[in-house]
């Protein structure tokens, strides 16, 4: 008998490690694909300015409650938007999370209009609990995100002549970070990001000579990027009664990336006409802080609120006629979950969320701000034991018409599936 639940222990040691090797891979394989599709999910014009389009943090369960989650717990998923949140994870579970997007992009002035489709892999993160009090995530999402395409025309020095010109960037940042959140005192957490950010800011302006030259000239400018990124977050859980009062707070601090540029000059034929690599200066992510607030009933709702303040203004980027600016956003959600632990209908179990948020754009253009302004929508259905579908829908509308800019207009959806093992089960038998 003795022999017999050894031999049970061993196959059982085995089989968790052979999924935490499973699941490695799978991680290390979504890797660099990742970042390249990371890197080309936009095609809005005014990711050309700063480091390109700042993609919102969070799961999407976080998404469809208005991007809201500073003050919530990481049960049953890995809520990425305070590091604090990570200490709630359960003791007997191994997380494992991915997720994905794509949107639908309506882009005007007051004379011209077209369409985009763009899709995006936007995380892949696991976690787990190290020890009663303390857990942990390690996890990978895109940073920001640059990609356009602008078709101009230039005139023939001495002329009236032009020549087709067309300006394209692509690029933007990724992040993989290392977290981990402790619980203090029952109540309290502090946690604590450690992230490793890297990419590059490409910008091309492509002339075409074919009447004079018969050649197509590239002139490239590339910025590239990287440092260490820290975060630090605290959540406090105040029961009352039955219900539970949540207050959280992160702060992101400054950070001077590392930053070289390169700049070529030339042809589809190969000849290079010009070429530079040197250190430049460093490029600015500024702090930034959050603050959050949620309420949790016993019958299974939950509204959050949070706030975000980003000190843009301290951004430096000459030779560009944008202006930057410090940012504020504000984000509301509710969410209903009948029975986030039963078993017995999967219909009890499915949660319902909605939410809206509005935010100012760090960018002021011709004298006008790009506020962006939107609402969400999501629902979680129980696929196997613990193993969630996620799905949310968001509407977001950003830019304007003033002063000639562009309104952008989008409608996305989001999808992710958060794999819940009970890897850390204790035997009945000894």
């Amino acid at each position: 008998m003795y022999k017999a639940n050894r031999n049970c222990i061993y196959i059982t040691i085995i089989m968790i490690q052979n999924k935490f090797l499973a699941y490695l891979i799978v991680w290390s394989l979504f890797l660099v694909p990742l970042q390249s599709m990371a890197q080309s999910s936009t095609a809005s014009p005014y990711s050309m300015y700063g480091i390109g389009m700042l993609n919102m943090k969070g799961d999407v369960i976080n998404a469809g409650m208005g991007h809201t989650g500073v003050a919530m717990k990481s049960q049953g998923y890995l809520n990425t938007l305070n590091p604090a949140s990570y200490s709630a994870i359960d003791s007997l579970s191994f997380l494992f999370n991915v997720q994905a997007s794509g949107s639908f992009g309506y882009y005007e002035t007051n004379s011209q209009s077209q369409t985009n489709f763009a899709a995006n892999i936007d995380g892949l993160s696991f976690g787990f609990k190290v020890s009663d009090n303390w857990g942990m995530n390690i996890g990978f999402a895109p940073y920001s995100t640059i990609g356009y395409t602008i078709q101009s025309e230039k005139y023939f020095i001495g002329t009236e002549n032009t020549y087709p010109v067309e300006y394209t960037g692509e690029g933007g940042l990724t992040q993989v970070y290392w977290g981990n959140g402790i619980q203090l005192f029952k109540g309290f957490s502090l946690g604590v990001n450690l992230s490793f950010v890297w990419g590059s800011i490409e910008n091309i302006e492509t002339s075409y000579y074919p009447i004079i030259t018969g050649e197509t000239i590239h002139n490239r400018k590339s910025h590239h990027v990287n440092n260490l990124y820290l975060e630090y977050g605290f959540q406090y859980h105040l029961p009352i009664q039955k219900n539970t009062l949540s207050f959280g707070a992160v702060i992101n601090t400054e950070t001077n990336m590392n930053t070289t540029y390169e700049h070529s000059i030339s042809t589809d034929g190969g000849q290079e006409y010009f070429y530079e690599s040197k250190n430049a200066d460093d490029m600015l992510i500024p702090m930034k802080y959050s603050t959050g607030l949620s309420y949790q009933t016993h019958t299974g709702w939950t509204a959050a609120f949070d706030y975000h303040h980003s000190k843009w203004s301290s951004f430096d980027e000459p030779m560009t006629t944008a202006e930057y600016q410090n940012t504020n956003s504000y984000h509301l959600g509710f969410q209903y979950a009948p029975q986030r632990m039963g078993y017995k209908s999967i219909f009890r179990r499915i949660q319902y969320r909605v939410g809206a948020f509005y935010s100012d754009n760090y960018l002021t253009l011709n004298g006008v701000d790009l506020d962006e302004k939107g609402f969400t929508m999501g629902i979680t259905i129980p696929v196997r034991q613990k193993t969630l579908l996620n799905v949310g829908y968001e509407f977001k509308q950003a830019g304007s018409l003033e002063n000639g800019l562009i309104r952008e207009t989008y409608n996305g959806i989001k999808i992710g599936v958060t794999f819940n093992e009970s890897w850390f089960r204790k035997s009945l038998f000894q």
